[in-house]
């Protein structure tokens, strides 16, 4: 009975850790693949028919968000940004982003759906 389980325990974790299941398998291919591995910059998810990608990037930079386009604020911003009586930093990190989200519509820039 022992042996019974081991073995049963084994096939269970064998399949878990592959990533199948008695309903298929969950294997990411091409376009699904690429744009979960390769996710677009949060900043390419703005437009402004009126600017170049070289200005969006210098505006995105200016309004807040980093050389690679995405928005991840130093922890020294976020302390800086923190106020005396919250016990985290999450709230700072949501005025952050909103504050960049208004500058970039300040801007004329408009988010994209893609």
């Amino acid at each position: 009975m022992k042996k019974l389980y081991l073995l049963w325990m084994t096939i269970a974790t064998s399949i878990t850790l592959s990533g199948c299941c008695p309903s298929g398998c969950f294997v990411l291919h091409g376009e699904a693949y690429r744009k979960l591995a390769h996710p677009d910059p949060a900043r390419d998810s703005w437009g402004n028919a009126q600017t170049s990608d070289q200005q969006r990037s210098a505006d995105w930079i200016e309004c807040g968000g980093d050389s690679e386009g995405w928005f991840s604020p130093s922890t020294a911003a976020l302390k800086e940004e923190q106020l005396p009586e919250e016990k985290d930093i999450y709230r700072a990190h949501y005025r952050l982003n909103k504050r960049l989200l208004s500058c970039m519509e300040t801007k004329g820039y408009k988010r994209i759906k893609k």
